[in-house]
């Protein structure tokens, strides 16, 4: 199997999902979409991307930050290059 060109961690608390993309835009998305099902629970989320292609990981992180940010998520970043 392949391996996936991004992937994605968002924990808090317990909970942890684990999000693989093909692509920048479909990893990006999906992390999006778990982020604003947390929008106004007050839950301290911290993100890990790695991205095959530091420069996409770097774009994803500072979207999912922003992200965050709007919709008022505690957000802890860790990103990591492969």
């Amino acid at each position: 199997m392949a391996e996936p060109f991004c992937t994605i961690v968002i924990a808090s608390g317990v909970h942890q999902v684990r999000i693989t993309g093909s692509t920048e835009r479909s990893a990006a998305n999906a992390a999006d979409t778990i982020l604003r099902r947390l929008e106004g629970t007050g839950l301290n989320v911290v993100l890990r991307v790695e991205c095959r292609d530091s420069a996409a990981g770097q774009r994803i992180t500072s979207y999912l930050v922003d992200v965050a940010a709007e919709i008022e998520v505690m957000t802890l970043v860790e990103r990591q290059s492969k």
